[in-house]
């Protein structure tokens, strides 16, 4: 049963910025420098109660979320003769703690399924929406090296190390608890989604009426909980027979013929649960993308004068030229999601267009 505190108020958003703006050589060259804090008290959210107050949670001010970061532009404009260059560089940073939230918050997608449930718990000390789950330590080459774990396992009082039909070419899971068995206890916060830098580069150039641009951006320090690479990289049976999977996957997986695969061995049933969710299937995410590429042309005046026209220019652009990523081959790498609890979760969608663009500016 759920309760609303009765005395309830708005939450507290505080922010300090130190900020510094340099400009060099007549201004040609500007820096512009922004440290921020940023400090949220008082979230609203939902806290359990003991069960002797005969109600499950109540929704109360109760969290507290701490931002900071850095932001920076460096940008350069110079004109020699009928020549004009520019280019502007950008940057940010975000660190994202929480403090205070109680007990942790999971995400539970119903969608997912296949041990995927959970698999982002925002709790203090992480960032909000940290990839939660199981750590791997290679693959069982061998069934020798299970049955030494099991047999461990029940000196300790349990069955089996991990499952029952664990087998050569299945995950080992490390115990990070260290009470002999592989279960639920086990996972842990296994990274977030915040990338360590946020970047673009903005490139200019004209030469009497041609103009060019160039516009990039990017992510460093990026990881992704990639639900996508998972449902690549694992049989699934369909209407149709096996869902496709990447051929990396098809000619990597373990086999005796293969006993040194860096992937699991290629199985519907799955009985060891490889498709949970645990660090193989965080992805690198660094990108960087060409996002537009313009060039255009500006009709002289003496053009334009007899015909009562003000301005015209012609153009055409690219955008989404190209992406460089190593995570290409599981989608694209710009992951998103309106809910913050998903920040860095690729679930699988289509990628952006790319989009061929040939326009006229004109003004009366």
């Amino acid at each position: 049963m759920k309760e609303i505190d009765t005395n309830l108020h708005w939450e507290t958003n505080t922010q300090t910025n130190i900020g510094l703006d340099m400009g060099f050589f007549n201004h040609t060259l500007n820096v512009t420098v922004d440290y921020f804090l940023r400090d949220a008290k008082n979230l609203l959210l939902y806290r359990n109660m003991r069960p002797s107050t005969g109600h499950g949670r109540i929704y109360t001010n109760a969290g507290h979320i701490k931002n900071r970061g850095l932001e920076f532009t460096v940008s350069y404009n110079k004109r020699i003769n009928d020549w004009a260059f520019g280019a502007t560089f950008t940057g940010s940073s975000l660190k994202n703690e929480v403090v205070s939230v109680g007990d942790p918050i999971y995400s539970t997608d119903a969608d997912t399924g296949d041990d995927w449930d959970n698999h982002s718990v925002t709790m203090e000390g992480y960032a909000v929406g940290s990839y939660y789950g199981y750590v791997t330590d290679g693959i069982f080459r061998d069934q020798p090296t299970i049955d030494a774990l099991n047999s461990a396992a029940k000196a300790k009082g349990f069955d089996v190390y991990q499952v029952n039909a664990t087998a050569p070419g299945d995950f080992k899971y490390v115990d990070t608890n260290g009470d002999g068995h592989i279960d639920g206890d086990d996972k842990v916060v296994l990274g977030n989604g915040f990338p360590k830098l946020n970047y673009s580069l903005n490139l200019t150039a004209s030469y009497k009426n041609f103009d060019a641009m160039i516009y990039m951006y990017g992510v460093a320090g990026m990881d992704i909980n990639s639900y996508a690479s998972m449902k690549m990289t694992n049989l699934f049976k369909t209407a149709g027979g096996i869902q496709n999977t990447l051929e990396e996957y098809i000619n990597g997986a373990w086999t005796t013929s293969n006993p040194d695969a860096s992937m699991p061995r290629m199985t519907v049933v799955d009985r060891n649960s490889n498709k949970r969710a645990s660090d193989y299937y965080v992805k690198n995410g660094n990108f960087l993308k060409l996002a537009n590429i313009q060039i255009g042309y500006t009709l002289p005046k003496s053009v334009l004068s007899p015909i009562r026209m003000e301005s015209a220019r012609v153009y055409f652009s690219i955008e989404n030229l190209a992406c460089f990523s190593s995570y290409n081959k599981y989608g694209d790498p710009e992951v998103g999601n309106s809910n913050v609890l998903y920040t860095g979760f690729d679930g699988g969608r289509y990628p952006y267009p790319r989009t061929y663009m040939l326009g006229v500016n004109f003004q009366f």
